[in-house]
């Protein structure tokens, strides 16, 4: 079981990943936060032939410390996607 598996039914499971739309990402940015998990980054998703592809250059923050990592995937989804896309998917870790 991953961090993630909690939140399945607010995403589409896609190539092993689980993409959401950036109003149930930020939601689960915050739930993340609460259990103790890292984010290190975002991947970013857009609609391709009735499915979705993912962009290359996802949000890195893995060099960021946690509570700075987290307030950048915050801007990043408030501010919105880059178009075409329309879901991310979460790179997370524990700091268990």
């Amino acid at each position: 079981m991953t961090a993630l598996d909690a939140f399945r039914e607010r995403g589409i499971d896609q190539a092993g990943e689980l993409l959401f739309e950036p109003a149930d990402a930020l939601f689960i940015l915050e739930e993340l936060e609460r259990g103790g998990q890292r984010v290190l980054g975002l991947d970013v998703w857009y609609p391709c032939q009735g499915r979705f592809a993912e962009e290359p250059g996802g949000l890195d923050l893995s060099e960021l410390g946690a509570a700075d990592a987290a307030a950048a995937a915050r801007e990043f989804l408030t501010r919105g996607l880059p178009p075409p896309a329309s879901r991310v998917s979460f790179v997370v870790t524990s700091t268990r």
